[in-house]
């Protein structure tokens, strides 16, 4: 898979904070992502466009939603990266119980949303394009990497920018009455 470096020489993607710790903690800091060409880009499925996922995150957590179909479908995402790496031998048995037991007891602000922005030159030979039939939009473009290294990306904590933000239109309020 080739994507333009001049077009798009940054990459983006979301994920969580508590994905972003086992990932540290257990996969020896190597991150599996979903990436985007863009940070927000209309034609992407909402299922795959970062500012979404962000979004949806930042709802569920903020509200304390108790259907939470984004949280829910990233423990799973977790769980079921457990059970690979464990089949795979890259984690012992007792490393997949305490993933499975740390993502068993998260809690809300775990899942606060965390923006990757990855340099496209870093891993452009490693990136995976995603058939357009397991996509989640035939027609936007999927990519993934399995092994997201740390000097490959700068991270952004979405929730932090949305909390200043809102502080922020909060005072200019308070000014205003």
């Amino acid at each position: 898979m080739t994507i333009d470096v001049d077009k798009y020489p940054f990459l983006f993607s979301t994920t969580t904070r508590i994905a972003k710790n086992i990932d540290e903690d257990f996969y020896n800091g190597n991150h599996f992502v979903w990436i985007a060409l863009k940070f927000d880009d209309k034609k992407q499925a909402a299922n795959s466009n970062p500012l979404t996922i962000a979004n949806n995150f930042i709802r569920e957590v903020a509200t304390y939603d108790g259907h939470h179909d984004r949280i829910n479908a990233n423990k799973v995402g977790m769980m079921n990266g457990a059970m690979e790496m464990y089949k795979h031998k890259k984690i012992s048995k007792k490393e997949r119980k305490q993933i499975m037991t740390r993502i068993e007891i998260s809690t809300y602000d775990e899942f606060l949303p965390l923006l990757y922005i990855i340099d496209t030159k870093k891993v452009a030979s490693r990136i995976i394009e995603v058939p357009p039939d397991k996509a989640a939009k035939p027609d936007s473009p999927e990519y993934k990497l399995l092994d997201l290294h740390e000097n490959e990306y700068e991270l952004i904590d979405l929730a932090e920018i949305v909390g200043a933000a809102t502080r922020i239109e909060r005072k200019r309020i308070e000014k205003s009455v």
